[in-house]
Parts: C-alpha cells; sequence; structure tokens
C-alpha cells in the first residue's frame, strides 16, 4: 500500500500553495516540493471526494511547476465492475521519477479527497494517507489542520 505526506507551506500569496509532497511503498520512496495554485489543489480534492461518479471511471491530475523541471502526477481509475480502484502517483523532477501504484477502496480515495480540500482551506497544515487506525478519522490517516509534523 502507498502512503502519501502532504505539507502545505505558509506562503506570503494565498492563492498559491507550496507542498511538500512524500510518496512511498515499503523501501520505494520519493519526495518534491512545488508551488501550486490553491484552485488546483481545491479541484483535486473535490474530484476525489465523489470518485467514482460511475463504472467505469478515470481521473488524473497533473501540475507542473513553471520555475523547475518538476511535475506530480494523481491518476486514479475504476478496475473492475465492482468499484474497486488504482491509484498512481508520480514524482518527476529533473533528475529522478517516482511512480507508484496501489490498490485502494473508494472511501479511502474520498477521503484523501477531503484531505486535500483542507490543505486547499487551511493557511498551513499536514496529513498522511491512508490514516492511521484508531486515529479517530477512519481507517488510514493522520491529519493535522493547523501545522506541526507529523515525521
Amino acid at each position: 500500500m502507498i502512503s502519501l505526506s502532504i505539507r502545505r507551506i505558509p506562503a506570503t500569496q494565498s492563492d498559491i500553495v507550496r507542498l511538500g509532497i512524500k510518496v512511498a511503498d515499503g523501501p520505494f520512496a520519493g519526495a518534491l516540493e512545488l508551488w501550486c495554485p490553491v484552485d488546483q489543489v481545491v479541484s483535486l480534492g473535490v474530484a476525489l471526494g465523489k470518485f467514482p461518479s460511475r463504472i467505469p471511471d478515470k481521473y488524473e491530475f497533473y501540475f507542473e511547476e513553471e520555475q523547475d523541471t518538476k511535475n506530480v502526477t494523481l491518476r486514479a481509475e475504476t478496475v473492475d465492475r465492482a468499484g474497486h480502484l488504482i491509484i498512481e502517483v508520480a514524482l518527476v523532477t529533473a533528475s529522478a521519477t517516482c511512480r507508484l501504484a496501489a490498490s485502494v477502496e473508494p472511501a479511502e480515495l474520498n477521503q484523501l479527497g477531503d484531505l486535500f480540500l483542507r490543505i486547499g482551506n487551511e493557511p498551513n497544515g499536514d496529513f498522511r494517507w491512508p490514516l492511521e487506525k484508531g486515529s479517530g478519522h477512519g481507517r488510514g490517516v493522520s491529519g493535522n489542520p493547523h501545522g506541526g509534523s507529523h515525521e
């Protein structure tokens, strides 16, 4: 199972988000930081929060930072008529690429969407997904909407 750690770093402009993104699957991992418009982070959260809306369904979020050669791609796709999903996250810099994929349940992906909405609407904060069992947030995520580090 892959895990995501997302951190919103305070920025001087309210319409721009500086995101620290880490993706890991056991010993395989990648990380990058990039500047992204808030509205794109919110759109990502909305889309994941209601995915899938039909069977079959596919969604892709792609953002490339203009200043540096780095980008992030998040894809979600249904893989059968029962609505089971695959999520793929790719982080690309000028010197490296990290691409990881895993099966997830629709509720887990919807939860990830809710977390991106929270990051998009709060001035700073961070989360890990999937939520930790017993965190009070359901299966798989610890989140801190008011900042601080969980690492």
